[in-house]
């Protein structure tokens, strides 16, 4: 019974898209293999246009499909096609046009136009090898990858491709849709190269019915247990068993891979695409027969022969490596040939032959009755089968080689991409690590540990990668969003990165790839800044990992020179070394008007850059009134409060509010977030007890207390006001040292 419902699995009828989902009525699907298709040599935009008839000169009429099958290959027509068999020349690349003018009923449109996305999609079995798609003179897909002397920089050969595009662009009655093929006439890609289906549906529709998930997942299973099992058996080397089956398992799966559509994700160019392909292909035999000849001892008949075919198909791969896809076209026939002979030599020699010669000492000699001796071997050869690694190998080869060849033969002679090898690989795949686990009870639990070992790498790997992301994204609105001017520059003394506020200062919108020495020569009237100078500190940050301070004046603006300090840090880039330059003013005039009262309100957006800068805006007001020194805790612990309110208040949700009002007396400051709060009075009772642990959890809290004379939260805990008082004698000092 299983095995019927796997046979009616495989080789069932396939369900009709009513079947599969009865919303989509048939006359929704529009299928363009119903319609004639015109060729034409060259393209012209003319042909794009809905009122465009193929009836001049040079075209080729290409009938309807009786049958809804039709591939339309340009090697398929001797009128342009330059394919010789086996030529290993490579033609001038030429142009083409395929037209299909078809026909949307009323009711068709309406259907379309009643689509809750109000969108179409356009389901190509394969087209190659550069092209374009126009939709009544509408362009809806490019494909175009060419240099200026017109050659071809990038195949695109797609299988089952899906272009959606909007319902506006069809019309009820006639409809055109255009083709640009770009490609060598003798290149077997080029053109529509397999059968169906071409067809216009609703683009939910098509999403359902070109969904390759299963294939993918089947295939990188396949690739899996096969680099596993290779990596187990390398830990013994007389494991020859297990490694040939790994190689088999994975060139089987790498060859499935290069057939599923998701692949062109990894892979977009598909002439290296088609070479993996056929690569995977030509090793799939050579590799079965070193497994079946692992099963038993070898003779030296079976090592010459096994040799001979290694040679032949190691010559094939490397025909395939080295020359265009037009003669891989033809490999592939000729590979077609050979591997008849060698699936003969497999399935009838190391398999029947040494099955019958392993069942010959296993059937007993019995003296019962005929019908009884006939019974007792019949269960003898089921018992041979199903307990005998070579048994259990035949039952499964038999269903791959069945589907292999159903396979070949719809690939080449009916042009359809169905791979049912790929799943007939289950069953086949089932029996062979059955066979192994007779050997190696401990491999299944060897294959769940490593895929749990596997998971949670790859889990830890995510994680890895999304917090350095992120961690990426918070740098950058830093360093675009601070006020302090940043430069990169490497050892050379080349600016490699800067942030709006370098751009800013130095009035320039881009000194990216410029010499720093020369962008600062155009602002030092007073004090020219030597190389040498920057060349030392350069030398003394690669040896000592801590910042370096050069003061320096520029003159930014005409007729105004201030003093500034550039601090010098390091930071790793790949292979090499980065240095940032910050720019401080290291002098700040401030003027009495400066000194008065100023309150205000912000609400920011959940960035660090904004902390970074709010914080630098109110400090910055605290200048006339506090020492330096105050001024930088105060700094720190609000822009710790500020992220504090942005990460655990909102949750980096929504959005956070600071009023601040400063006076020669005091300073206030209220920070408010948008959370629900939490439970600021054991933490800060616990605080106050020194816990260590709260202080490498909460240093936004312990530098607030540190830096403002009171700390106070209301009761629900997603608002803090931080306050500061100044008195005459800190207000009078701070005044009078910058007026």
């Amino acid at each position: 019974m299983i095995v019927l419902l796997i046979l009616l699995f495989l080789f069932g009828p396939p369900l009709s898209a009513q079947q599969l989902h009865p919303q989509t009525a048939a006359e929704e699907v529009i299928d363009l293999n119903q319609f004639p298709l015109f060729i034409h040599s060259g393209f012209s935009l003319d042909y794009t246009k809905s009122s465009f008839s193929p009836t001049g000169k040079g075209w080729l009429g290409v009938s309807p499909s009786g049958d809804g099958k039709r591939s339309v290959r340009i090697i398929d027509y001797p009128e342009y096609s330059k394919h010789s068999f086996l030529s290993l020349r490579t033609n001038k690349i030429e142009e083409f046009s395929y037209l299909i003018p078809f026909f949307i009923t009323s009711k068709q449109y309406l259907s379309f136009t009643s689509q809750p996305n109000g969108y179409l999609g356009l389901h190509l079995a394969s087209i190659g090898d550069n092209w374009e798609v126009y939709l009544n003179g509408i362009l809806i897909r490019s494909e175009i990858h060419r240099n200026l002397q017109g050659n071809i920089t990038a195949h695109r050969n797609y299988r089952d491709v899906l272009i959606p595009f909007s319902v506006d662009l069809v019309r009820s009655g006639l409809n055109s849709l255009v083709f640009r093929i770009v490609g060598d006439p003798a290149n077997p890609m080029v053109g529509l190269n397999s059968s169906d289906p071409y067809r216009i549906a609703p683009l939910d529709f098509l999403k359902t019915q070109v969904n390759d998930i299963v294939d993918v997942i089947l295939s990188l299973i396949y690739i899996f247990v096969g680099f596993y099992i290779l990596l187990i058996s390398f830990l013994n080397p007389y494991d020859n068993q297990n490694r040939t089956f790994g190689l088999f398992m994975l060139v089987l799966g790498i060859y499935f891979l290069a057939r599923v559509p998701s692949v062109y994700q990894l892979i977009s160019d598909s002439e290296v695409l088609f070479k993996l392909e056929l690569v995977s292909l030509f090793s799939i035999l050579p590799a079965a027969i070193r497994f079946l000849n692992d099963l038993t001892p070898w003779t030296t008949k079976e090592k010459r022969i096994s040799y001979m075919i290694y040679i032949i198909y190691g010559a094939l791969i490397m025909l395939v490596i080295l020359f265009p896809p037009a003669l891989g076209h033809d490999l592939v026939i000729i590979w077609s040939f050979i591997s008849l002979f060698t699936m003969l030599y497999i399935y009838g020699y190391l398999l029947l032959y040494k099955l019958f010669t392993s069942m010959q000492g296993l059937i007993p000699v019995s003296s019962e009755t005929q019908n009884n001796k006939k019974r007792a071997e019949i269960l003898q050869i089921f018992k041979v089968m199903r307990d005998t690694p070579i048994g259990n190998v035949f039952i499964g080869l038999s269903i791959l080689i069945f589907t292999a060849i159903i396979h070949a033969f719809t690939s080449i002679v009916v042009k359809k991409n169905l791979v049912l090898s790929r799943y007939s690989l289950i069953i086949f795949t089932i029996g062979t690590v059955i066979v192994i686990a007779r050997r190696y009870k401990n491999l299944f639990q060897m294959l769940s540990d490593a895929s749990s070992q596997l998971e949670a790498q790859i889990t830890t790997l995510n994680k890895t990668k999304l917090e350095a992301e992120y961690k990426e994204l918070a740098y950058r609105r830093i360093f675009d969003g601070t006020a302090d001017p940043m430069i990169f520059i490497d050892q050379q003394l080349i600016i490699q990165d800067y942030n709006r506020a370098a751009s800013i200062l130095f009035n320039t919108d881009s000194p990216q790839n410029t010499d720093f020495i020369a962008l600062l020569g155009q602002f030092t009237p007073t004090q020219t800044i030597r190389r040498s100078d920057i060349t030392e500190i350069i030398n003394k940050l690669l040896l000592i990992d801590r910042p370096f301070d050069l003061d320096a004046q520029l003159e930014l603006s005409k007729g105004t020179v201030q003093k500034w300090t550039l601090r010098f840090e390091k930071f790793k880039s790949d292979e090499s070394f980065l240095f940032c330059i910050r720019f401080y003013l290291a002098n700040p005039i401030y003027n009495a008007e400066n000194c008065k009262k100023t309150k205000g309100t912000f609400v920011i957006e959940n960035t660090l850059a904004a902390a970074e800068s709010i914080s630098n805006k109110i400090a910055s007001f605290l200048y006339c009134f506090l020492p330096d020194h105050e001024i930088s805790i105060i700094w720190a612990a609000l822009r710790e409060m500020i992220i504090n309110a942005i990460k655990h208040g909102n949750v980096n949700i929504g959005k956070v509010r600071i009023k601040y009002l400063i006076t020669p007396k005091k300073a206030l400051i209220q920070i408010t977030d948008q959370g629900m709060g939490f439970d600021h009075l054991s933490i800060l009772e616990k605080i106050k007890k020194g816990e260590q642990e709260f202080l490498k959890r909460h240093q936004g809290i312990y530098l607030a207390l540190a830096a403002f004379d009171k700390v106070v939260y209301n009761s629900t805990g997603n608002q803090v006001t931080l306050k500061k008082v100044i008195s005459y004698k800190d207000a009078h000092y701070a005044k009078n040292r910058y007026v």
